[in-house]
This record gives C-alpha cells, sequence and structure tokens, in this order.
C-alpha cells in the first residue's frame, strides 16, 4: 500500500511540474528557473496533492496517514 502511495505521489508531481512548465512561456521559464525555490515548489505540489487529486483520499486513508506523513516529511527532509 505504501509503495502505490509512493508511486502515485510521484507520477503526480511529476505530472505537475511537466503541466506547469508548458504552460509558461520562454521568457517566464528562464526567469523562474533563476528565482525558483525547490522548498517552495515542493510545499505547492503537496498542497495541491492533498486538495484536487480525485484518489488522494482513497489511498491517504485513516489507516496510511502515518506512512504518507512519513514520506512528506522524509521528502521534505531531502529537499
Amino acid at each position: 500500500m505504501f509503495r502505490t502511495i509512493r508511486f502515485a505521489f510521484a507520477m503526480y508531481c511529476w505530472l505537475m511540474a511537466s503541466f506547469s512548465v508548458a504552460q509558461r512561456d520562454k521568457e517566464q521559464r528562464l526567469r523562474l528557473s533563476n528565482e525558483c525555490s525547490c522548498s517552495s515548489a515542493l510545499e505547492q505540489t503537496i498542497d495541491k496533492v492533498s486538495r484536487i487529486y480525485a484518489g488522494f483520499n482513497d489511498k491517504v486513508t485513516p489507516k496510511t496517514q502515518a506512512q504518507y506523513d512519513r514520506l512528506v516529511q522524509s521528502v521534505q527532509k531531502s529537499g
């Protein structure tokens, strides 16, 4: 179950990053690459995953919440 959550989280992060970059024009991408804060981008992604991802409540249940919290803390520490 933890692997499923981890995989879904990683895929969603990848998709969000891909769509975000694709939507910006070249000038904006260049400016953002110089000003990008990885910790801010991570927090925004975590927020969007928990609020927008339709399957979030199916994947992160009271039973798996502790595993999800540990995963988020682990990712935040490594970033």
